[in-house]
């Protein structure tokens, strides 16, 4: 397939931002990963890919709540937990799957970065660290940025709400309130 000229539209098809995404995390111990993104932050656990990958839920699309979606999380810590287990034929698991996907890919060793790797748009940046707080996620404090703030919730000149935190490899993670 040929570049799209300039001012030749894209079509509806081939446009990505209609996709939903597959985001990448580095990671090197499963147990670790499982604990910190299904049992912390309480990401859906899709599938266990070994020796490539852990397979998990970022986001499910707005009509695919409620039940259905409680209905297709399993039991957590069962070894067959989540959309993994219910089948190419199941509507609903299909809906799930629709949403957007985390790989958390065994990298062995490696080296993470200082920034922002991952992040959430949230409603209410303040609940939603509290909760994670309980939960023993653990929010950095940056010198000069966060740290005098009770949660370490940090507000940009343009009134942007940011917190960040640390899974257990180093990659920084972070919460996104909207002004």
């Amino acid at each position: 397939m040929q570049p799209a000229k300039k001012g030749i539209a894209m079509s509806q098809l081939t446009k990505l931002a209609a996709h939903p995404h597959v985001t990448f995390v580095p990671i090197n111990d499963k147990d670790k990963a499982l604990a910190f993104y299904r049992d912390q932050l309480g990401l859906t656990f899709v599938e266990d890919k070994s020796p490539f990958a852990l397979v998990f839920h970022l986001s499910v699309p707005s009509d695919a709540e409620g039940d259905m979606r409680e209905n297709l999380e399993g039991e957590p810590g069962t070894g067959g937990e989540g959309i993994g287990r219910s089948g190419d034929d199941d509507p609903a698991a299909r809906k799930i799957a629709s949403g957007s996907v985390l790989r958390a890919t065994f990298a062995g060793d490696f080296k993470p970065q200082k920034f922002t790797i991952l992040g959430w748009r949230v409603d209410d940046i303040e609940a939603v660290v509290e909760e994670l707080t309980e939960a023993g996620v653990v929010f950095n404090r940056y010198p000069g940025m966060n740290d005098t703030h009770p949660l370490g919730v940090w507000t940009a000149p343009g009134g942007t709400k940011v917190a960040w935190f640390t899974d257990p490899f180093g990659n920084v993670l972070s919460l996104q309130q909207d002004a």
